[in-house]
């Protein structure tokens, strides 16, 4: 074979090449299946920081990061299916207060610029998807957008700590407890502004009802349940149960319990809006109107503690 024959071989052999390898691609393309999507569930929305209840002074740089995934289902007539992750289109950054540094709030990492006044504050961070959907297919990838938020203290305030009872004293028909608390700053002064009380409900009862039932005693009652506020700022609060009303039988009652809880609550030293403190419990106070000896008395206790007698008319 001459050497022309041979180069016209060649470039004859080249083009069915060519012409195969089209060929195929036009072959694999008119074989791919169009995908049908659909939104899936688990589109997550996540702050890294700041941490819920953290705490920051006033006008503190506070760093912000956070992230979303996004992952979205597709199925095609043959059966077959599957999910894919989906791109995160825009990040939106709000706060019940203070500023963005440089006014930047949109992005994954932002500073927020806390403000110079003391309180809890929420901050949002709110992200969405990318739109649109892959050449020839049909469906929807739009998730909603989807939102996270978290609470932080700014100027912390210092709050009851340590909170106990001491030894009660008795008297005729009188039962008496002192409790006793500190403040985290060292200070009972700081505590100006924090409310502090005891929240008692007497199990047992409708609502509204009364602490003692009648008779054997009257004229005297309470709503149920009771809340009492007392100065955080004091040195002790005295809890004082004497004798109630008249009373109108003999009458002895072991089965009125309370649930008694010691509380405070202050805006801007906790990132809950109240706090109960470890003392608090089903507390018993039997009440008790009998006769000793032929003659009728008076007693109260509470925590194994009990009153003189109260000789009674």
């Amino acid at each position: 074979m001459s050497r022309l024959s041979r180069r016209v071989a060649v470039m004859w052999a080249g083009i069915s090449l060519s012409c195969a390898c089209i060929l195929a691609v036009q072959v694999a393309w008119s074989c791919q299946l169009k995908k049908t999507w659909s939104v899936d569930d688990s589109f997550t929305v996540t702050i890294n920081q700041p941490q819920y209840g953290a705490k920051f002074p006033c006008g503190a740089e506070v760093p912000c990061s956070g992230w979303a995934t996004d992952k979205d289902r597709w199925t095609t007539e043959d059966g077959g299916g599957d999910t894919a992750d989906d791109s995160i289109a825009w990040y939106a950054w709000e706060a019940g207060g203070g500023t963005w540094k440089n006014g930047v709030s949109t992005g994954a990492n932002v500073t927020w610029i806390a403000p110079d006044t003391a309180g809890l504050y929420a901050i949002t961070l709110t992200a969405d998807d990318v739109d649109g959907l892959p050449a020839g297919d049909e469906g929807n990838r739009n998730d909603p957008p989807g939102s996270v938020q978290v609470v932080v203290a700014v100027c912390p305030h210092a709050h009851p700590t340590n909170f106990r009872q001491t030894i009660g004293t008795k008297g005729i028909g009188v039962l008496s407890f002192r409790y006793v608390w500190d403040s985290t700053s060292g200070n009972k002064a700081d505590l100006a502004g924090v409310e502090m009380g005891e929240y008692v409900s007497y199990q047992g009862w409708p609502e509204p009802s009364f602490w003692f039932p009648d008779p054997p005693f009257h004229e005297w009652g309470q709503a149920n349940p009771y809340k009492m506020t007392f100065p955080p700022t004091d040195d002790y609060v005295d809890d004082v149960h004497p004798p109630f009303g008249g009373f109108s039988t003999p009458y002895c009652n072991s089965t009125v319990t309370a649930r008694q809880i010691f509380y405070f609550h202050c805006p801007t030293c906790m990132t809950e809006p109240t706090q109960a403190f470890p003392l608090a419990g089903t507390i018993y106070i039997p009440r008790c109107v009998k006769q000793v000896n032929g003659a009728w008395i008076y007693t109260v206790s509470k925590s194994g503690l009990e009153s003189d007698p109260l000789p009674l008319p």
